[in-house]
């Protein structure tokens, strides 16, 4: 056997390297008792609920360990199970080791009838135990025992095991923190890993320094990947900028709640909910942001039905008003309309006078095939719908376009001749040109350009209603282009960004309305350069 100094050294050295885990520790402390002290030894330790259990032993004796194995598996019951009743409460309250020499006459300090029975059952003549504290945290003790009668324990036994004692203590503090921060982390790694939030940590400029499997799932990319990227690259141009002053924000200590588009791998985008908050290091230090992102696509798809259905209910209720007041103007033209035939009916000898009721008579008559077609439209109904030569129809309208324009501004027709018919109202396909044409004209300062194509495309665009090849019409100018926020309500009912007396704001409106009725779609792209509004219409078959 090695000398005790030694053999306390190789035992610290040992205990230290397992000190990751109870269970480890516990077999190595019983080991040492059992070979340095007694012929038997356990360890006993008090659980949550203040009762002891028996957390390891070992014998000399087969039938020994036999029922050793038992008290250790719970099978059999320790005779004293509180922590301050019986041999334990003894050592609790003195913080005293206890020896004694069980085959004389006098009683186990502390302990019962059924203690002695115990050890009588295991062959024990002589115990020696130490208890183990850690501050003023009682957390068990150490026990050996001897087989041999009249063969007790001496002063320096009670040293050697008390010196044990301390070191499986303290091994055994280390154990239980390694293995509660063990737990902890697993604890908080299962609530990163299974909540449906997506986590992200940020350092100072926002580069992601973690993310949770979730986050993955969302912008639909492996976590791993993500990290060491940085947020922006998930950002729309418009939006990227956004992440300096919100890391500055952080740097202060500010925390923040808002809505943002990111890009997915696939190029589609994802609305989500963020929360952010200030990270901290271990020194208290703000070193970046921690966000909690929520997936709130189908909210924002939600939203968006509902303010298309509002912006529908506003059409419709301008229909209404549209149909009322074309009521009461066409009883009006008919008034003036009749009136001039009376007129021209009664002028006699006076050209100029004929000439100006033949006039009144024929506005008046253009003016009730207008109104009508506001009536029908405001009812619901289709008005006199045709096919269209739209190469004919545009090339007719270069006169009228060419005057909408102006003359500071040039005007350029690239017409494909095997461009396919459409089906339209009569005077829609006018009606889009014109109002795309004065929006272009309004966009240009000074000398600039218009130029409309049309052709065919195979492909159905993105968006349209209607599956199949369509006709392409596109209205370029050289104007001011729009910014993002104007982009995105320019086909809002009543927007302009025009002074007003000279928008409404029903013109890309009702453009998109004619489309939509015709199963078609409308497209824009803007940059500073200039503006592009594509039309696609169905196309006829051949």
């Amino acid at each position: 056997m090695a000398e005790p100094g030694t053999a306390l050294a190789d035992l610290a050295s040992a205990l230290t390297a397992a000190a990751t885990r109870i269970d480890d520790v516990l077999t190595l402390g019983v080991e040492a008792v059992f070979t340095l002290v007694g012929d038997g030894a356990a360890i006993q330790v008090v659980q949550a609920d203040g009762y002891m259990h028996t957390a390891a032993a070992r014998d000399n004796t087969p039938a020994g360990q036999a029922l050793l194995d038992r008290i250790v598996s719970g099978e059999v019951r320790p005779s004293t199970d509180r922590f301050d009743e019986g041999l334990s409460g003894v050592m609790w309250r003195s913080r005293q080791p206890v020896v004694q020499q069980l085959d004389r006459p006098s009683q186990l300090h502390g302990a019962g009838d059924a203690t002695q029975a115990r050890f009588a059952e295991l062959g024990i003549h002589a115990i020696l135990a130490a208890p183990m504290f850690s501050d003023d945290r009682y957390l068990g003790y150490v026990l050996a025992g001897r087989h041999t009668p009249d063969h007790g324990y001496s002063s320096a036994d009670v040293s050697l095991l008390t010196d044990i004692a301390a070191r499986i203590t303290l091994a055994l503090v280390t154990a239980q923190a390694v293995e509660q921060l063990r737990a902890s982390e697993e604890q908080y790694r299962l609530i990163v890993e299974t909540t449906n939030e997506g986590i992200l940590l940020l350092d100072t400029d926002g580069t992601i320094r973690f993310v949770n499997e979730r986050f993955g799932d969302m912008i639909g990319t492996n976590r791993d990947r993500l990290i060491g990227t940085n947020l922006r690259n998930y950002l729309r141009p418009s939006e990227a900028d956004t992440i300096t002053p919100r890391m500055k924000d952080r740097q202060a200590g500010e925390s923040e709640s808002y809505e943002a588009p990111l890009i997915r791998a696939d190029g589609s985008l994802l609305w989500v909910h963020v929360n952010a908050a200030p990270a901290s290091g271990p020194d208290g230090v703000i070193t970046g942001s921690l966000c909690m992102i929520t997936d709130i696509s189908d909210s924002i798809r939600s939203r968006e039905l509902a303010e298309h259905v509002t912006r529908l209910q506003r059409l419709d209720d301008l229909g209404t008003l549209a149909g009322g007041a074309a009521h009461d103007l066409n009883n009006l033209l008919a008034i003036i309309a009749s009136l001039a035939t009376e007129l021209h009916e009664t002028t006699t000898g006076d050209g100029t006078t004929s000439r100006l009721t033949q006039q009144i008579s024929q506005a008046a008559r253009k003016g009730a095939h207008l109104t009508n077609q506001l009536l029908a439209v405001s009812r619901g109904e289709t008005t006199d719908v045709r096919d269209v030569n739209v190469v004919d129809m545009i090339n007719s309208l270069e006169p009228l376009l060419q005057h909408t324009v102006g003359r500071r501004i040039a005007l350029s027709l690239v017409l494909h001749p095997a461009t396919t018919p459409v089906r339209l109202a009569a005077g829609q396909l006018e009606q889009i040109l014109l109002n795309l044409a004065t929006n272009a004209r309004d966009a240009i300062t000074g000398n600039g350009e218009v130029r409309i194509s049309a052709t065919n495309t195979n492909s159905t665009p993105p968006g349209s209603l209607t599956p199949g090849p369509h006709v392409r019409i596109a209205v370029a100018d050289t104007g001011h282009g729009m910014d993002e926020a104007t982009l995105q309500r320019a086909t809002e009912l009543f927007f302009t960004t025009k002074p007003a007396d000279k928008g409404t704001g029903l013109g890309l409106a009702g453009v998109q309305a004619i489309l939509r009725s015709a199963g078609g779609w409308l497209d824009l792209h803007s940059q500073p350069a200039g503006t592009t509004v594509t039309v696609y219409l169905p196309a006829l078959p051949n």
